[in-house]
């Protein structure tokens, strides 16, 4: 049994709402359905990962990083319901897509890194366990904010405009183009 501080975090935090609710061909004791994510977990299973993650909680030393690591796993537990999967059967793609997910929102890439630690950290602990074979989390990446690079490069037409707008015939002018010259090749962008 969950101690009672355990108790009031961990039906949330678990499985996102997971209910023990009965099936035709099974005990109400042996079957746990979500409300609407139909995430099912047999019973020992849901007890075994709560014993989990009550003890990775236990080991963070403060009450800021339990916060912020069930904050995380709630997040993730609910995002998990509108996929209908249940925490330990998530793969790595499943994963990758909640990573995605929290891109598309427009979330930092610092917080992206944070929750896929905790996500990583979670999963380390419920493989600990021995809820799933492998640590889904591990190898999944954050991928970059943007492919397009932050500064755009100077285009051909912007550097004939440059070039032609330095004076011809003087030696001021033949000086504007060198300098110019030096700066395109040595990285100016703009």
């Amino acid at each position: 049994a969950a101690s009672p501080a355990l108790a009031v975090v961990l039906p949330d935090v678990l499985t996102a709402g997971c209910r023990a609710a009965p099936a035709p061909d099974a005990s109400p004791a042996l079957t746990m359905t979500a409300g609407t994510g139909g995430c099912a977990a047999p019973a020992p299973v849901a007890e075994r990962l709560e014993q989990a993650l009550g003890d990775l909680w236990a080991r963070l030393e403060s009450e800021e990083s339990r916060r912020g690591y069930r904050g995380d796993w709630r997040r993730y537990c609910e995002w998990l319901e509108g996929e209908k999967t249940a925490p330990h059967e998530a793969t790595a793609a499943v994963v990758q897509r909640y990573v995605n997910a929290l891109r598309e929102r427009g979330l930092s890439k610092a917080t992206r890194a944070r929750a896929l630690s905790v996500l990583r950290e979670v999963y380390r602990a419920v493989g600990g366990a021995g809820l799933v074979p492998a640590n889904p989390a591990r190898e999944v990446k954050n991928p970059r904010g943007d492919a397009a690079p932050r500064t755009p490069w100077l285009e051909a037409a912007g550097v004939r405009a440059l070039f032609g707008a330095a004076e011809r015939g003087s030696w001021r002018g033949a000086r504007a183009r060198i300098a110019l010259l030096c700066l395109l090749l040595l990285g100016l962008r703009r």
